[in-house]
């Protein structure tokens, strides 16, 4: 009898060891202030097995780098205005705002709101139910980005790894896709593009593709394997360097400019419109699907590879910029000129008519011109967030200071 009581009595303090520690945040307030926390303040480094709730605000400010090898539940607003590495679990049921680096090689879940205005890497896994706001540069390198919610960048988006879209994922900067870079556009999906997305991996959609002429005319360039299961409106200009393959259920709408270099291969539908012109330098083979033109199509059909006789035999077709085709035939009008002369081409250059407008000039705030070319630098900022810009504010370093 004597050797159970003892018994019991370990087994609540094993017990207690095996369960993970749990903290609460009770806002508004810093992450490092500790009356906000109960039991107690967990510090700037979460160990495995410890596990935060945060309601109310909390903001980690500048100069507290968290690191969290355990788990972080947001059900209020999280602040993160300095390094955050995520080595174990972030839920976000609430609203999370990154200001600063951050770094994930373990999960990243957003169920709420996600404004991402900080650079961040990606080595683990990103699942996103909720609304994902982007505008600072995500970079995966392993792991993957899946997509069940809203997805909408005007920021910088590197893919070498897995992406997959179940819902909406709108683009309006840059994508660029490594070799490796594997990108799904599932059945019921859309994936819209509003400026330019170039891939060096797979691109495969069974939802459908919007390429949305709204800036001036979107890029989406294909260097590698194209599949289309669902359906593709271009407004834009598509280039395909290797297979566009159009599926037996499958749709492509072309009222811009598409070019394909090696293999176009249509058993669906593909209907190139009144404003649509298809280019094929390559093999034209759609034995088995329908063609509807409206528009201008060369066929092409170089089963040898040399497409200079069947894209450039008639004099007179416009040069169209930054397709890296000779369209005229001729090196008086380069595929990339520099109208201004400010040392960027048409292709990089967002006002090719402004010689002091270019990629790394000097934002000149006030003036009503995107002068370095980067939608991240505003040209009316609020720097102290008292909503009236620096053109409005006599003081727009002190947020107690504003007009009226």
């Amino acid at each position: 009898m004597r050797h159970l009581s003892i018994l019991l009595i370990l087994i609540p303090l094993t017990i207690s060891q095996i369960f993970a520690q749990s903290f609460q945040f009770n806002g508004p307030g810093e992450w490092t202030d500790n009356t906000k926390w109960t039991p107690n303040y967990p510090g700037l480094i979460l160990d495995p097995g410890e596990e935060v709730t945060i309601y109310g605000v909390c903001t980690l400010s500048f100069s507290n780098y968290l690191q969290n090898y355990g788990l972080i539940i947001n059900e209020g607003t999280f602040l993160l205005n300095y390094n955050y590495s995520n080595y174990g679990s972030l839920y976000n049921n609430g609203s999370l705002e990154m200001n600063f680096n951050f770094y994930n090689e373990g999960n990243f879940q957003n169920e709420g709101d996600t404004y991402d205005n900080a650079g961040w890497g990606n080595e683990g896994y990103i699942i996103n139910n909720g609304n994902y706001y982007l505008t600072s540069t995500l970079s995966i390198y392993s792991g993957s980005l899946v997509n069940h919610g809203f997805f909408e960048s005007y920021g910088d988006i590197s893919n070498y790894a897995i992406i997959e879209n179940y819902q909406t994922l709108d683009n309006h900067g840059p994508f660029v896709q490594g070799e490796e870079g594997i990108f799904t556009n599932a059945l019921g999906a859309t994936f819209t593009n509003y400026r330019s997305f170039t891939s060096y991996g797979n691109y495969e959609n069974y939802g459908l593709l919007l390429i949305i002429n709204i800036y001036g005319e979107p890029y989406f360039s294909n260097y590698n394997f194209l599949l289309n299961d669902g359906e593709i409106t271009n407004e834009g200009r598509l280039s395909n360097l290797t297979l566009i393959s159009v599926g037996h259920d499958a749709q492509f709408d072309n009222n811009g400019y598409v070019f394909s270099d090696y293999r176009f291969s249509n058993t669906g539908v593909f209907n190139n419109n009144v404003t649509g012109v298809f280019k094929n330098c390559g093999v034209w083979d759609c034995s088995d699907g329908v063609t509807n033109n409206s528009g201008v199509i060369n066929p092409g059909g170089d089963v040898d590879g040399d497409c200079v006789d069947d894209c450039c035999s008639s004099s007179g077709t416009e040069e169209i910029f930054c397709n890296g085709i000779d369209d005229d035939c001729n090196p008086d009008t380069p595929d990339e000129p520099d109208t201004d002369g400010d040392g960027y081409t048409v292709c990089e250059d967002c006002d090719d008519e402004n010689g002091a407008i270019y990629p790394g000039a000097e934002e000149i705030v006030c003036n009503g011109l995107d002068d370095d070319c980067d939608p991240n630098t505003l040209d009316e900022p609020d720097a102290d967030g008292d909503g009236y810009t620096v053109c409005e504010d006599c003081d727009d370093e002190n947020g107690e200071i504003y007009p009226g």
